[in-house]
């Protein structure tokens, strides 16, 4: 658990192997940003579509959070253990310089975000929360906004988190974000 002045309500996935495997994380180098690509879902929407994976013929797919519309938050797995966020048979050469040649979900910290629409627009609610959360899993990480990847920037195919992939400059603005609420933790 992160020490916030956050609401993360913890609902974890049912330990399975297509979205709660158990498999402990190695080390947290990284938080990947996605997008739900499910118009108007809501977190608990998300949590509840990863828990519906464990059925034999599920596919694989979870993160440890998913920040909603409104701004709240659902933590689906502990911090210790991966979720399968950001799997893929090909990498960029970016992360496999900064991450290491194992599968990046042994590595990062994966953060769901709901959209309004298949544009990928995020409410200022989601970025908010989003951007609040981040801050707190880096501080705890000592990370920065350096660290912080979209789905696409691991795989280099993916079009995720798709609102950031058409508008570069807002993905930068979410860092900004990051690190200036990580420079005001650390004035204080």
């Amino acid at each position: 658990m992160i020490q916030t002045d956050l609401h993360i309500k913890q609902d974890f996935l049912t330990p399975n192997p297509h979205s709660r495997p158990g498999d402990k994380i190695k080390e947290v180098k990284g938080i990947v940003l996605h997008w739900t690509a499910l118009p108007k879902a809501t977190a608990q929407n998300i949590r509840d579509y990863f828990e519906s994976l464990k059925a034999p013929e599920g596919r694989f797919a979870s993160a440890h959070f998913a920040v909603g519309l409104v701004g709240e938050i659902v933590q689906c797995i502990p911090l210790d253990e991966i979720a399968y966020h950001c799997g893929s048979k090909t990498y960029t050469p970016e992360k496999e310089k900064r991450l290491g040649p194992d599968s990046p979900n042994f590595y990062t910290i994966g953060i769901e975000q709901c959209v309004l629409d298949m544009t990928g627009k995020f409410t200022e609610k989601t970025l908010d929360s989003a951007a609040r959360l981040t801050a707190e899993l880096c501080l705890k990480y000592n990370l920065d906004a350096n660290d912080l990847w979209t789905h696409q920037g691991i795989v280099g195919w993916k079009d995720c988190p798709r609102w950031y992939n058409t508008h570069p400059q807002d993905w930068i603005g979410f860092k900004k974000r990051v690190d200036d609420l990580l420079k005001k933790r650390h004035e204080n």
